[in-house]
């Protein structure tokens, strides 16, 4: 095994070629081509030849931006001495499957194609790639992309890395599908995307925090030198282009860079507003700008709408039920001790009139003419959907995770509410013309971005959910931009977040912090990653969170109903599970 290196850029990008020596090849008989890996070689030294003779200006962009290391054969043993698509050959010589022994979300197979071993990195050769590339891996910016054949896909969480690739691909087979890499077991790529912080256990390591992608080249019966320079042609096209949209010296625009402009400034009158230095507070204080419009707060973090506010039948309701389920105890979400005392002293009202004092100022604010800052004209372009949306739904979200609060309740107040939301208007469609939902409508229905996904639900439009994709992105992305938010000002967060790439893995980063962040629950043994979050999302939907948290629901049944959690609990769960592994 052996690398290539050139460049010595910052940012650091990874070509990792055949770690299956045997793929699934076949010839033009239809048998099997021994040894089809040969032709990952052949590309990759193509791309070699190719990139020693481009244009000087480009290559040297790129060699100042970026540092390239090219592993051109992983599996060289089973290329020239393997046997076998389902065992060495495919596999190392000790039976092991590289490309599902890493430590990313890690699980046991027994299978001789996909032979793992009792734990991760169980083949010497992994155990030195993996040093190989923590040992290189960047400060900066990582990239890795794993080569393999011939699946037809292109398989990765980044949006920019298929953007670049997957046309390519096309070009060599129309039928090439972008699929999602989720947080696939024992995948390099899935543990590429690792946190270079991530704590060691049995299912991960820290990896390179690296946006990566699965590359399975189309299939062909041609192993020629000439087809591999076609192959070859394409890949070099692709990672050119990737690497030159990328490099400080390319002009780049950006489709978020009017968000910043407006973030920056709405930071600078924060810090007027508070004449404060604090970065946290300042973040908090755009924040509330940016949810005044749609949502207040009561209390430590409670969202209801103005409106509910300003309602007092609705006020009534509340204490009364709050009264009736906790019967004079007590839970407050830092303390212990529930603040029912505050509700009925009517304090409720008193943090109304400071809101509204701080409404006026955000007022003035939207008339201040260098910059557009009306809150309906702030919004984010998401690169994984192509579509700009708003932020009052971050901005509410990350409030309640920045506040650090009861972590049941910070979970109620993002995703966890909005999953409830919507089954209490399931549970209301079923008792209305009973209609009934599979673990598959609740996956549809949840972040629901397609009216057709709508049919045979009840639900004539996407907002009757109570749970729209745009809901979902913002409270993704609110839970893993809370921490940053804590000491970097909103403008920078947000500028590396969706300008620079950071949303590329908004799935394993939201998967990775949701488990971190749910350290109170005890999850099941050997539970994968995939695993403990349909567990967490069942702590919620099935009523089953531990003792006295389970009055946190009282708040959202007074909002959005009560629902049937023996009948839909698991379902609802389970859809949550596929839903965030297809995001």
């Amino acid at each position: 095994m052996c690398y290539l290196r050139a460049g010595n850029g910052a940012k650091h990008i990874f070509l990792v070629f055949a770690q299956h020596g045997w793929e699934d090849g076949k010839n033009s008989s239809g048998a099997l081509q021994h040894g089809d890996g040969n032709m990952l070689l052949k590309i990759a030294k193509n791309f070699i030849n190719r990139f020693s003779s481009m244009n000087n200006e480009q290559r040297n962009t790129i060699l100042n931006n970026w540092t390239i290391f090219l592993f051109p054969g992983i599996n060289l043993d089973g290329i020239v001495n393997g046997y076998d698509n389902n065992g060495f050959g495919r596999c190392f010589y000790n039976g092991i499957d590289p490309n599902r022994s890493w430590p990313g979300n890690f699980k046991v197979y027994t299978s001789p194609r996909n032979k793992t071993g009792p734990n991760y990195l169980g083949a010497p050769e992994l155990v030195a790639l993996r040093n190989c590339l923590m040992g290189n891996a960047s400060n900066n910016e990582n990239i890795l992309l794993d080569i393999h054949g011939w699946e037809n896909s292109f398989i990765t969480n980044s949006t920019t890395l298929s953007d670049c690739y997957l046309p390519k691909l096309k070009e060599i087979s129309s039928n090439c599908k972008r699929k999602s890499l989720g947080i696939a077991s024992g995948y390099l790529a899935t543990w590429a995307e690792n946190s270079r912080s991530a704590p060691t256990n049995s299912l991960n390591m820290p990896g390179l925090g690296a946006s990566s992608a699965l590359l399975e080249f189309p299939p062909t019966t041609d192993y020629s030198d000439s087809n591999a320079a076609v192959y070859g042609s394409k890949f070099f096209s692709a990672t050119v282009d990737l690497l030159l949209k990328k490099s400080d010296s390319a002009p780049i625009t950006n489709k978020n860079d009017k968000l910043i402009t407006q973030l920056k400034e709405l930071y600078n009158q924060a810090s007027l507003w508070g004449l404060s230095n604090n970065v946290e507070e300042n973040n908090k204080t755009v924040l509330d700008y940016l949810r005044h419009e749609t949502y207040t707060l009561t209390g430590n973090g409670t969202i209801y709408s103005t409106s509910d506010l300003g309602n007092e039948n609705f006020i009534k309701q509340l204490k009364s039920r709050l009264v009736e389920s906790i019967k004079g105890g007590a839970f407050d979400f830092v303390s212990g001790t529930f603040p029912t005392d505050k509700l009925i002293r009517g304090e409720i009202m008193n943090i109304l009139v400071g809101y509204v004092a701080k409404k006026a100022y955000f007022e003035a604010i939207e008339n201040l003419n260098n910059v557009d800052l009306k809150v309906e004209n702030i919004k984010v372009y998401i690169n994984a959907i192509n579509t700009q949306i708003g932020l009052d739904h971050f901005a509410i979200t990350a409030l309640t995770y920045m506040n650090r609060v009861n972590p049941y309740f910070r979970d109620l107040n993002g995703w966890a509410g909005d999953l409830i939301q919507l089954l209490g208007n399931c549970q209301e469609k079923y008792d209305k013309d009973h209609y009934e939902y599979t673990a598959d409508q609740f996956m549809k229905l949840i972040g629901c971005r397609y009216e057709t996904d709508l049919e045979n639900t009840g639900f004539n439009t996407i907002a009757e959910t109570g749970f729209s994709y745009e809901d979902l992105y913002q409270d993704m992305d609110a839970l893993i931009l809370s921490e940053e938010l804590r000491s970097k000002p909103i403008y920078e967060v947000f500028d590396e977040y969706y300008n620079k790439g950071g949303d590329d893995r908004r799935t394993s980063r939201f998967i990775n912090k949701l488990i971190s962040d749910s350290s109170q629950m005890s999850f099941p043994a050997g539970s994968t990653n995939e695993d403990k979050i349909e567990y967490i999302a069942r702590q919620y939907v099935a009523k089953e969170l531990p003792g006295a948290n389970n009055l946190l629901l009282e708040f959202f049944k007074v909002g959005f109903g009560d629902w049937d959690s023996d009948k839909w609990g698991a379902k609802a769960a389970l859809g949550f599970r596929n839903k965030i592994k297809r995001t």
